[in-house]
């Protein structure tokens, strides 16, 4: 949205960007997949810029993808949906980001952004609901 976002826990998000392929690998899982490094890890000095959508359509799609694939690494864990899930969850994900990770801060944008990232976690149940209950 054309603006930097210095909050909603995204100041804080530590992810591993470059590495050898022969020391790395990623664990099973086919969204925000962790790897596995054999050896030392060190950080950049400097921040990695990482402009993650262009657009609200281009966002939108791609939390569609993505909390459909969630829905499956979830599925793994979870055997059942309940109504936490659905709504509890999604009510601490946002006051989370929002509150506790000061996401009021980065104002407009970092409203949208918590809402978002609140709904995200409520699609990722809510498509994992509807696998298990189509489930024969």
């Amino acid at each position: 949205m054309g603006k930097q976002i210095r909050h909603c826990g995204w100041n804080r998000d530590h992810v591993l960007r470059l590495f050898r392929r022969d020391k790395g690998r990623y664990l099973d899982r086919e969204v925000h997949a962790d790897v596995v490094i054999d050896g030392r890890v060190r950080f950049l000095k400097n921040k990695l810029m990482h402009f993650t959508f262009a657009s609200m359509e281009q966002f939108l799609k791609k939390m569609d993808r993505y909390t459909g694939w969630a829905a499956g690494d979830r599925g793994r864990h979870t055997k059942k949906v309940r109504w936490r899930h659905l709504a509890l969850r999604p009510a601490f994900r946002f006051f989370r980001q929002y509150i506790l990770q000061l996401g009021f801060l980065d104002g407009t944008e970092g409203l949208i952004l918590c809402l978002l990232a609140s709904y995200s976690v409520f699609l990722k149940y809510a498509k994992l609901y509807e696998r298990l209950k189509n489930k024969p």
